[in-house]
């Protein structure tokens, strides 16, 4: 069964409890979540509320699905798995992937000042 809307770290119509913000761009949240039959932590990315943002609402969440699905046909170490897709109780998608521990790049950037190319 979905989530209850007054559980206020559930997100609306699914079964992932929502922690910490990992990040947020001009379209979107990434959180730290659980999906609480599995118990799997992941990185949950979920589409704005559409409140605001210029051009058409359809337009993000066309670009929002494509970028799941060209992640998940693929296949690399480089690259994280993703575990599911849906759309929330209030209609927005989201995409949940594998989370993973570490730095940013920007971090690690400004801690070793630099990097070498083949590295990069």
């Amino acid at each position: 069964p979905p989530a209850l809307p007054s559980d206020p770290d559930m997100l609306i119509g699914t079964r992932y409890k929502l922690g910490r913000e990992l990040g947020r761009g001009s379209t979107s949240v990434v959180y730290e979540a659980e999906h609480l039959d599995l118990g799997r932590k992941v990185a949950l990315k979920v589409l704005s509320p559409a409140d605001g943002r210029e051009g058409g609402v359809a337009e993000f969440v066309e670009r929002f699905r494509a970028e799941a699905r060209v992640l998940s046909s693929l296949s690399s170490s480089a690259l994280v798995t993703v575990h599911d897709f849906g759309e929330t109780g209030d209609g927005r998608p989201y995409c949940a992937m594998e989370l993973l521990s570490g730095e940013t790049l920007e971090r690690h950037l400004d801690r070793e000042k630099g990097m070498d190319f083949r590295e990069a």
